[in-house]
This record gives C-alpha cells, structure tokens and sequence, in this order.
C-alpha cells in the first residue's frame, strides 16, 4: 500500500510504502477500548486515609 506524501506548499512530494499494518481492518470497537484504557491508566489514584480525622497531635 502507497500512501502520497505532500510538502509545506501542498504540493506531491512522492510517496511511500506503508506497512502492513496498514492493510488489516478498520475495527472502531478495539480503537475504543485502547483509549478507554489509555485514559483510565491517566487517572490519579485516590483513596481516602481510613484513619483520617481519628489521629490528632492533641492525644
């Protein structure tokens, strides 16, 4: 598979051989499900302290 490549001023520079990866199937639900992923790797985790509030300097 061919793919064109363009310059700066929009014109064709040529093209390339792509991959083939490039040849498999377009599967919109394993595109989801790596950003699902992706975004959930991305998040903070929390977890309150379960003595939180109960130790005090003051004992």
């Amino acid at each position: 598979m061919n793919a064109t490549v363009h310059d700066l001023d929009g014109g064709d520079a040529g093209s390339i051989e792509l991959p083939a990866i490039f040849e498999t199937a377009f599967r919109p639900d394993l595109i989801g499900r790596a950003v699902t992923a992706a975004q959930a790797n991305r998040k903070q985790a929390y977890g309150a302290d379960e003595f939180a509030g109960l130790r005090t300097p003051a004992e």
